[in-house]
This record gives structure tokens, sequence and C-alpha cells, in this order.
């Protein structure tokens, strides 16, 4: 327990001293809500968004934002390094096993993820937004986010021993998932049989429980199903292919 939390914070100092995962992960959306929060036009309800204020609409799409690129990013790439540099063959040769440095990377990475959501949300109802609809979906929202885009990272960290190849699919994958959780185009204006489409997706399914705990909407437990067999495939394929060389 003792190198569990060694490593644990030794994870936590890499994170946080590496000036892109902090922009990305942290600032950018911490910025963008900041940003819809000083500009009282973003407070008025408005019909395209289904009657929802821009603020809003926006919360989840945000939160989806921060937790991609924490899980999908930020986290396959820093394991990638280690396995990369050789730290994680070294580390076979103490009584600390590699799996170790997996978790304290994952536990760190999930924490990331759980406060920079719950601060996007907590601005959104300071600035005017009307509160979360239901508080503790949202609460299990955010965790289920967490694991199933940590769980994606895992798979591709997995599959892709190449950092520099693991960063450029990195970025596919998560601009994809904006677009499925509605980034650019809220879901809202998506036209039903895309709105069908992206349900099935991780970044579809989340961002409609999200958007059901925040404002209120249609999501269900077949959204709670789908993000449940994305973690079950990713985390199987991940402990199935995985290298520590």
């Amino acid at each position: 327990m003792t190198a569990l939390a060694a490593l644990t914070r030794a994870e936590a100092r890499q994170i946080y001293r590496s000036p892109a995962s902090v922009i990305f992960a942290v600032g950018l959306p911490l910025l963008a809500i900041i940003v819809m929060a000083v500009i009282p036009a973003t407070r008025v309800p408005v019909e395209a968004f289904g009657g929802l204020s821009v603020i809003v609409a926006f919360t989840a799409p945000i939160v989806m934002f921060s937790v991609t690129v924490t899980g999908v990013m930020s986290m396959p790439q820093t394991l990638g390094m280690h396995r990369e540099s050789g730290f994680l063959r070294r580390l076979r040769t103490t009584p600390v096993p590699p799996s170790s440095v997996l978790g304290a990377s994952v536990a760190v990475h999930a924490v990331l993820g759980l406060t920079v959501a719950t601060a996007i949300v907590l601005i959104t109802v300071v600035a005017g937004g009307r509160p979360p609809e239901q508080p503790f979906l949202l609460a299990f929202v955010v965790v289920l986010m967490n694991a199933v885009f940590l769980a994606i990272g895992a798979v591709l960290c997995a599959l892709i021993p190449n950092v520099k190849v693991l960063a450029g699919v990195g970025n596919v994958v998560v601009v994809v998932m904006w677009f499925t959780a509605g980034l650019w185009i809220p879901r809202a204006a998506f036209p039903d049989w895309a709105q069908t489409l992206t349900d099935l997706t991780p970044g579809g399914a989340s961002a409609e429980l999200l958007h059901t705990a925040i404002a209120g909407g249609d999501g269900s437990w077949q959204d709670v199903v789908v993000c449940l067999v994305w973690i079950a495939l990713s985390v199987g394929i991940a402990v199935r292919v995985f290298r520590w060389e």
C-alpha cells in the first residue's frame, strides 16, 4: 500500500507538470464555461436548444470534453510513455508489480475527471443556470463517464505501442466522441436517425444521460447498458492484449 501511494503521488505530479494535460483537460473546459457564465445572453432560453439556455445546453458537452481528454488522451499517453521508456520493464525487477502503475494512473485521472466535471456543473449553477434536475443521477453518470472513457483509453494504449501514433488515434477518437455528444451541434438539433445511431456510442449514450441529469431529457437504462457494454468490451480487450514492454 505504501508503494501504491508513492506511485499515485508520482503519477499525480507527472500529470500536473504536463502543460498539455492541464490546458486541455482542465483549462479549456473551465475557461469555456466561465466565459459563458459572464455573458448574460447565454442564460436566456433558446427555442433551438429545446427551451434551454445556451450555458445549460452546453454544460453536458463541456463536461464530456474534459472527461474524454482525460480518459482517452492523457491517461493512455502517460502509460504509453512509461512503457516506451522501459519504466514498466524495470519495475518488474522490484517487489512492486507493473499493474500498480496502471492502478495509480487510472485513479489519478479518474479523480481529475471527477473534479473538473463537478466544477463545471457548479459554475453553471452559480452563474444562474438551473440546478441539476437529478443530482444523484448526475453523480452516477459522471462516475460512469469516467469509467467508460478510461476503459477506452486503456484499450487504445493496449493496442497501439507507439506513443506518437497513440496520440494521433486518441485525437481522432475524442473528436468523434465530441461530435456524438453534441459539442458543436446540440443533440436536440440532430435528426432522428442521427440520434438513434449516436445513442449506441459511448459519447452519445453518456451525453444523453448527462443531459437528463442536468436539464431533464430522454436518457434511459438503455444508455446505461450501452456504457456498461463499452466498458466490458474495452476492459476485456485491454486485459487480453496489453503488453508491459
